[in-house]
């Protein structure tokens, strides 16, 4: 993911991701972890430009 399609594509992830977090999706704990995996895939190659980014997935 690169370029404008890559951050549209990571913030998709991360809106899903902020659903599933808060409960209000019957997620399992398999299907948790891998869109868990899939966000930080995706943010990670923007983390080197942003410290707190950086911070933030390192949390993750």
């Amino acid at each position: 993911m690169g370029g404008f399609d890559g951050v549209t594509a990571a913030l998709r992830l991360d809106a899903e991701w902020a659903r599933v977090r808060s409960g209000r999706s019957g997620v399992s704990p398999g299907e948790r972890e891998r869109m868990l995996t899939e966000l930080i895939a995706a943010l990670a190659p923007h983390a080197d430009d942003d410290l707190s980014l950086a911070a933030r997935l390192s949390l993750r």
